[in-house]
């Protein structure tokens, strides 16, 4: 609101202009930011805590689409759907596929757009349920070169969208970005999910002893100077993917 808004409506309505300065003050510092006492421990949490609470407790236990478990954190997949709206990939390759909700979550944003199929690369089925017409499933290991190749051949030359959520360790992360990043059209994305664990030390259920995704992305920017890390994809501050962003610029 300008300032000759602002004076129109202190003219007019006094008692509303000063309600909205009061609400929009920054009083951080001075008062107590939670009014109802019931509220006060859950939104007291910092984002470490609440990090730690998602992942142990409803990342793999209460997230899921169309019924189907989803181990993601929704504020990823609202971003997910964003760089899909904008991209509307005709391919979008998911590494790592478990029980299939992101599969069949990525299924129904191509049926929102009219366009796209969604290949996913598992190494087991015995989980897997999702099903649908855009659904092509390559099992096997990511790593394998005939799956490489018949992933390539599924998407020969049409725009891509790839996501690795398979293996996390830093070795098969890296493999998979070498083996599929050419996959990836200029401004298009390959996620790289999970990197959350290489930020925090182990023992509170979401960091891990070894190197995993957040390693393997600093090794491959180090030589690969075709993608950087799109930072704007984690405004919403918490994310599983810490500098898993990568967007082809070249």
């Amino acid at each position: 609101m300008d300032v000759l808004n602002k004076l129109r409506l202190l003219y007019k309505n006094p008692r509303k202009f000063f309600r909205l300065v009061l609400e929009h003050s920054d009083v951080r510092g001075k008062i107590d930011p939670i009014k109802h006492p019931e509220y006060k421990d859950k939104f007291s949490l910092t984002l470490a805590e609440w990090i730690i609470y998602h992942q142990k407790d409803i990342a793999t236990k209460q997230v899921t689409w169309m019924g189907i478990p989803l181990w993601k954190n929704v504020l990823d997949l609202h971003v997910y759907q964003e760089i899909i709206f904008e991209q509307a990939p005709e391919v979008i390759v998911e590494i790592g596929s478990a029980y299939g909700g992101s599969t069949m979550y990525f299924a129904n944003l191509c049926d929102a757009l009219g366009r796209g199929t969604v290949v996913s690369i598992d190494l087991f089925r015995d989980t897997f349920v999702a099903k649908h017409d855009r659904i092509i499933a390559v099992t096997g290991n990511s790593t394998d070169l005939n799956v490489i190749q018949k992933v390539h051949e599924i998407v020969n030359g049409r725009s891509a969208l790839v996501i690795q959520d398979a293996d996390h360790s830093k070795e098969i992360v890296l493999a998979d970005l070498n083996n599929y990043s050419d996959l990836v059209s200029l401004n298009g994305y390959f996620i790289v999910e999970d990197g959350i664990a290489d930020v925090f030390n182990p023992g509170n259920g979401v960091g891990r002893m070894i190197k995993g995704p957040l390693y393997a992305v600093e090794e491959f920017l180090a030589k690969n100077t075709s993608f950087i890390v799109d930072e704007s994809k984690e405004r919403y501050l918490i994310t599983q993917n810490p500098k898993g962003y990568l967007k082809r610029i070249r």
